[in-house]
């Protein structure tokens, strides 16, 4: 299973990215657009769904957690790929049962170090870490 959610959170990480440069930010849309042009396996799309999902429902909730535990870092400042990571991991610790927060922040960390830059899995650990004491 930790495959398929592994996936499906990188999956979750590439359509966030890029519907911060795109003019209509539905996700679930832009997941079937990426259905569309790639073979995506339904176990992965589906938790990508719910991911997605739940962002796009608590959006206002979640950035306002990123940005009160970031008090040096707006959220325009702050990396797209950090920032798109960071809301995977936040909605996972507050509104996902079946997670881990550890497992979250892990998970995160690990989409960090693909995908971000050499200080992104440092940044990205302290706020999480932040958000998991607070639960």
């Amino acid at each position: 299973m930790s495959g398929i959610r592994r996936k499906s959170r990188e999956l979750a990480l590439q359509v966030l990215f890029q519907s911060e440069f795109a003019e209509d930010a539905n996700y679930v849309e832009q997941l079937r657009y990426f259905q569309d042009s790639f073979a995506i396996a339904d176990e992965v799309s589906e938790y990508a769904t719910r991911l997605l999902s739940g962002i796009e429902e608590h959006s206002q909730g979640i950035d306002d957690k990123i940005s009160s535990l970031s008090p040096n870092w707006t959220l325009a400042r702050m990396a797209k790929v950090d920032l798109s990571v960071l809301r995977i991991a936040v909605f996972e610790i507050i509104h996902v049962t079946d997670v881990p927060a550890k497992v979250a922040i892990n998970e995160a960390i690990e989409l960090a170090k693909k995908y971000g830059n050499t200080e992104s899995a440092g940044f990205i650990n302290g706020i999480l870490d932040s958000v998991m004491k607070e639960q």
